[in-house]
């Protein structure tokens, strides 16, 4: 429809009819603007606020963790060995959970210490990088580990650096 096709036939009606279609074109943009805006802003605040404690609680919890992570970097060990200390404390820390191997510093130049065993119990093994990881803030950088014939032993090839040299 044209715009002289509309004021023509907007023309043509009586103060009533445009009253009446002026009111029923009032009604359907309020009904749109309700269909279309406001009912689906509702459903929103509704869902919203159903997931509001939820969300709160993870919120809580995060807060917390992070608390904790706080708590325990402040008991951990400041970690400043230098690298002439950790091949002793290592080998020490070694013949202690019953491993016998080769523990050296791994190039030139770097803090990175290498370790090598030949035949050793995983647990044993596992047990040891705990204790230097917790005990003394050595990790473990890489390692290769070879299932051998008996049960639980292995082969073990390991790179550790201090804890603070990583960071």
């Amino acid at each position: 429809m044209s715009r002289e096709q509309l004021a023509t036939f907007w023309l043509a009606r009586s103060v009533r009819e445009r009253i009446v279609l002026v009111g029923g074109l009032g009604i359907v943009v309020v009904l749109l603007g309700y269909m279309l805006l406001w009912r689906p802003m509702l459903h929103d605040i509704a869902r919203l606020q159903e997931q509001l404690p939820r969300l709160r609680a993870e919120a809580a919890q995060i807060g917390r963790a992070g608390d904790e992570i706080a708590r325990l970097r402040g008991k951990a060990p400041p970690g400043t060995l230098n690298p002439a200390q950790l091949s002793p404390l290592m080998e020490r820390s070694a013949a202690n959970h019953g491993l016998q191997g080769n523990i050296s510093k791994a190039n030139k130049g770097s803090s990175r210490i290498g370790a090598s065993f030949g035949r050793v119990a995983f647990s044993a093994w596992i047990s040891w990088v705990d204790e230097l990881h917790r005990n003394h803030r050595i990790v473990l950088v890489s390692s290769k580990l070879s299932a051998l014939d008996a049960p639980g032993m292995v082969r073990a090839e390991a790179e550790f650096a201090p804890a603070a040299r990583l960071q």
